[in-house]
């Protein structure tokens, strides 16, 4: 069926008009980005995230395109680092706070002595639980991060035109 129908078509549109082209290879290639994502208080009073690479970032010769590659990945692990750093540095904020802000909200002079203590070691703990799942979160997505740009690399420069 597929015979009969080209050949109609040469047929009916002639040899030389219709024309279809492959592409075997593309001039540049772009690796994309890769978003590390975002950790944020309960509120959103602050959200903290970061993004590798760019979809503009285009590269002709497979040395520029692997030299990239290794400049993702560096910077999928120094992004990474400083967005957990500074998820860290927000949540030991909130936790140097604690005591203030049981003394703002906790107005029961009978009751509040006898709580705050505990009431503050117990968000402390929450505070140092959430740093450590958020450690791991990012950790991970790092790896994914770097995972992504070596596959994209290898997905990619087969089809660059020039080989340097």
């Amino acid at each position: 069926m597929k015979k009969v129908f080209m050949a109609f078509l040469i047929f009916f549109l002639g040899s030389g008009t219709a024309t279809f082209v492959h592409a075997n290879c593309f001039p540049s290639v772009s690796l994309g980005e890769y978003p590390l994502g975002e950790w944020s208080d309960a509120g959103r009073t602050w959200v903290i995230s970061d993004t590798v690479g760019s979809f503009s970032d285009y590269f002709t010769t497979q040395s520029e395109l692997e030299t990239h590659k290794n400049t993702l990945m560096a910077e999928c692990s120094t992004k990474g680092n400083e967005v957990i750093a500074a998820v860290e540095q927000k949540l030991n904020e909130r936790k140097a706070g604690l005591g203030a802000e049981f003394d703002r909200t906790c107005t029961n002079t009978l009751i509040c002595p006898m709580i705050r203590d505990i009431t503050i070691q117990f968000q402390e703990n929450e505070i140092e639980s959430e740093i450590d799942r958020m450690k791991s979160w990012y950790e991970s997505r790092i790896g994914m991060c770097q995972s992504n740009f070596n596959h994209m690399f290898n997905t990619m420069s087969p089809y660059l035109c020039a080989t340097d």
